[in-house]
């Protein structure tokens, strides 16, 4: 039977693996929902496939009768977050998460998202700030750095980027990203120009034929003369 502990229990670790076969997700659900169309765990379910799907307005109803019968559930403020963070619509995505950080104050990854989210929006002080917490909270998340990094851009500071930048590459050092923005910051001043050849040939070498590593390509024939 569906209303047993066998369905349950299935549908139960088909959430906490975070399953991606979407069409037995939601095969479950529905048979539990049509066994007891009360069964939170088969709303809570319903509303991440839907999500998962781009179906934003489905997912957001099922997801909001599950919060009426659990109001503190912080996995369920993630998945509505990151449906709309999909679909760049970043205030409904920092109203979820603020959420979730009320009921999970450190929960780094919400912070990250939410700073992300005002970076699009061009409040870089208020960026700043989240990834600073965020950063806090898990120091060994490269990514949080990197986005860091890209705060201190828009707000010119520079060094500071570079140095954020660095960090990701201290901690994820298979990342190609930082190799995008570090020639930036270095090849500005002529004392930081050999980094920034570095950063470059770095990354030609990991994206060899990508969009970037042809203007770098182009960029390291102006600049390698200035260094022979």
């Amino acid at each position: 039977s569906w209303t047993g502990c066998k369905s349950e229990y299935y549908l139960l670790k088909l959430l906490k693996t975070q399953q991606t076969d979407l069409t037995a997700h939601a095969g479950y659900a529905k048979e539990l929902n049509r066994a007891n169309p009360f069964h939170g765990n088969a709303m809570y379910a319903l509303g991440v496939y839907h999500l998962a799907k781009g179906e934003i307005a489905e997912g957001e109803k099922w997801m909001n009768a599950f919060l009426e019968k659990r109001p503190y559930h912080a996995a369920a403020f993630w998945h509505l977050g990151q449906a709309y963070f999909k679909q760049k619509q970043y205030e409904p995505v920092v109203s979820y998460y603020e959420r979730l950080v009320e009921i999970v104050p450190d929960n780094a990854a919400g912070l990250n998202q939410i700073g992300l989210c005002y970076y699009y929006q061009k409040e870089f002080d208020r960026a700043d700030r989240y990834l600073k917490q965020a950063i806090v909270l898990d120091s060994k998340n490269g990514r949080y750095y990197y986005n860091q990094g890209l705060v201190y851009v828009q707000q010119k500071q520079y060094l500071k980027a570079a140095e954020a930048f660095e960090q990701t590459l201290a901690l994820e050092p298979d990342n190609p990203d930082p190799h995008i923005d570090l020639p930036i910051m270095y090849s500005q001043q002529r004392a930081t120009r050999k980094k920034a050849i570095l950063h470059m040939t770095t990354y030609i070498r990991k994206k060899p034929g990508s969009s970037w590593a042809r203007i770098f390509q182009k960029k390291l024939k102006k600049l390698q003369p200035q260094n022979n």
